[in-house]
């Protein structure tokens, strides 16, 4: 299901992120070198074109306790990510394979994030 793996791979790349030592353990967003990523925190689905898989996603973390990391987050994107993340679940399932322990290294995450086409972070 899309939205399942929408969340899957921005479970990993969350977690990635966090354990990369030259992109900052904090997770703080505002870092100044997560701030050089494309886009480094899941934003959601957009409320006005993709109501559905926001639904679906608000369902899976607040009905079904899945994606806990996602909770406290507003999830409207407000902005189309289909695309997007349609481009990125294609190069972040070429990567994944390779990634032994569920977390991806600077180089995959470089790819996959810039697969956004975004030039922003959040």
């Amino acid at each position: 299901m899309y939205v399942l793996d929408v969340m899957d791979m921005w479970t990993v790349i969350e977690r990635s992120i966090a354990k990369s030592s030259s992109i900052g353990k904090s997770g703080d967003s505002t870092s100044e070198d997560q701030n050089k990523l494309p886009i480094s925190r899941f934003p959601g689905f957009d409320g006005n074109h993709e109501a559905e898989y926001l639904s679906i996603a608000r369902f899976l973390i607040e009905d079904l306790d899945r994606y806990q990391e996602f909770r406290s987050r507003y999830l409207n994107a407000h902005r189309p990510t289909t695309d997007q993340y349609k481009r990125m679940l294609a190069i972040y399932n070429d990567v994944v394979a390779q990634s032994n322990d569920g977390v991806l290294d600077e180089e995959q995450l470089g790819h996959v994030l810039n697969a956004s086409g975004h030039s922003t972070g959040r």
